[in-house]
């Protein structure tokens, strides 16, 4: 199951198997199945919830807008219509699941995780926020950089028809047509093992199917205030990679351990000054909330994993006309060259 928050696009997977392999624990696949069965407990379908006389106009709006958004997704990017949805559940607080994310002190290479049927990946979610932080405080324990981070949305690639939640009822209409569209994507491909390729594919047709949402109805003014948002997002993702890069040369050196734990900390003071210049430059405040975490290599672990192949995917898009099939196909058979060069 793949869970999606915008800002960093973070990967939550979990199974609804029995089957449990030997290097997890039966407590953790509990909350997973407990807390998505719990979900589904709550559905409600949206034809009757639109029907509610106290139910929020925005609410109303966005719920109608989701059947739109589905309908569109199926007839022109020939994404899944499986009965995902078609259902709405009320969700307590911003986000639905929590991802543990761990990388050693020294080093940006993320912890890898490993699910049945799923493959392997470079988080642990939990429904329970409390039970994320525990876990993570003891990957701290065991002297591990780590973050926990709230994510929106998420599918179950198509093992169930997947509810609307509440979580995902952005104010912000490209926002709200982007997150849907990237789940369906997700439904029609996903590479076991992949997490590149599979946040970068989503992202692509999610993007191309906001494009084609508004400059399809004649509201080419609202797609370029959706691109300058994409644009804003693409240069703040810049400011970390940037960092990125100079904690990773800094841990290639050959420093002692006290000389490279205070140009560490050097690192990621500059990076809160570059942010800063950032702010300025930009007059924009949105990715403050994100900033004033005590950011570590956990956060940065996984900034180039969800842009890194984009522009590749992009390419693929532009060269196929239009013809959302045979986009896939092309991406298909790009993951096999993949293969084979590995």
């Amino acid at each position: 199951m793949i869970i999606v928050d915008k800002s960093l696009k973070l990967l939550f997977l979990i199974t609804t198997t029995s089957v449990l392999s030997a290097c997890t624990s039966i407590s953790y696949y509990s909350q997973a199945i407990g807390g998505h069965l719990s979900l589904l407990s709550h559905r409600e379908p949206i034809e009757e919830v639109i029907q509610d006389p106290d139910l929020a106009e925005g609410v109303r709006e966005r719920l109608q807008l989701a059947t739109e958004v589905i309908a569109f997704a199926r007839n022109e990017l020939a994404l899944p219509d499986n009965g995902s949805y078609r259902h709405f559940v009320r969700v307590d607080g911003r986000y639905v699941v929590w991802n543990v994310i761990a990388a050693p002190h020294y080093s940006l290479q993320a912890r890898h995780w490993c699910y049945p049927f799923a493959g392997c990946a470079s988080y642990r979610g939990y429904y329970d926020k409390a039970d994320a932080q525990a876990y993570a405080d003891g990957l701290k324990d065991e002297g591990m950089d780590v973050a926990v981070s709230g994510a929106s949305a998420y599918s179950t690639l198509g093992w169930f028809s997947d509810p609307l939640l509440s979580t995902m009822l952005y104010k912000d209409e490209g926002r709200f047509v982007e997150v849907i569209i990237h789940e369906l994507a997700h439904q029609r491909l996903y590479i076991k093992d992949n997490t590149q390729l599979n946040e970068g594919f989503a992202q692509v047709v999610a993007r191309e199917g906001v494009r084609r949402w508004f400059l399809g109805q004649g509201r080419a003014g609202e797609y370029e205030s959706y691109l300058a948002d994409e644009r804003l997002d693409i240069r703040f993702n810049e400011l970390l990679q940037t960092t990125r890069q100079r904690l990773e040369a800094l841990y290639l050196s050959n420093l002692s351990e006290p000389e490279m734990a205070m140009r560490k900390q050097a690192i990621f003071s500059r990076l809160q000054r570059d942010y800063q210049a950032f702010k300025r430059r930009y007059e924009d405040d949105r990715y403050d909330r994100w900033m004033a975490q005590d950011l570590n290599n956990a956060h940065l672990s996984l900034v180039a994993t969800y842009n890194q192949l984009i522009p590749q995917l992009q390419d693929l898009l532009a060269t196929s006309e239009g013809d959302m099939e045979l986009f896939y196909r092309r991406v298909e058979a790009y993951v096999q060259t993949l293969r084979s060069a590995s």
